[in-house]
């Protein structure tokens, strides 16, 4: 092998966690995609994985990737019991379906492209009041 190493080796995944500028929140909450066919709608049904205002990794039953845009509804659990959830509409797309062998379902990365609304404030409003975990201390002192 060369100096370089193998284009295997040098390759990061776009979606790994040392790529992201934004923390994702290990959230699950509910989702639906609606992937818009000509006069009618084909709607998947999953949940988060995790979560940022950004883009999320979400769990679905079914093999999907579309090239185009698709909505998805992100229900937002409320914080009381006997109040509603709050559902955000956000236009995405899609950058890559795997199959998640722990899961047994389909995990597919989505980028935020567009809220309606005030979906963006108030997905952040509660992303807000999370608490963000702090990494591992590393075991060479080198923190």
């Amino acid at each position: 092998m060369g100096a370089r190493g193998s284009v295997y080796q040098r390759k990061r995944s776009v979606g790994t966690a040392e790529n992201r500028k934004h923390f994702r929140h290990p959230i699950h909450w509910r989702i639906a995609l609606v992937h818009k066919k000509g006069e009618k709608n084909d709607i998947y049904h999953g949940r988060t994985h995790d979560l940022s205002l950004w883009g999320a990794s979400i769990f679905v039953d079914s093999n999907i990737f579309v090239m185009t845009e698709v909505v998805m509804l992100l229900a937002i659990p409320p914080l009381h019991q006997g109040l509603k959830e709050t559902i955000v509409e956000i236009q995405c797309r899609m950058s890559y379906t795997v199959l998640d062998s722990e899961e047994s379902r389909f995990r597919i990365g989505i980028r935020f492209l567009h809220f309606k609304g005030e979906g963006k404030r108030i997905l952040s409003d509660i992303l807000s009041k999370r608490v963000i975990p702090k990494s591992e201390p590393s075991p060479y002192g080198t923190d």
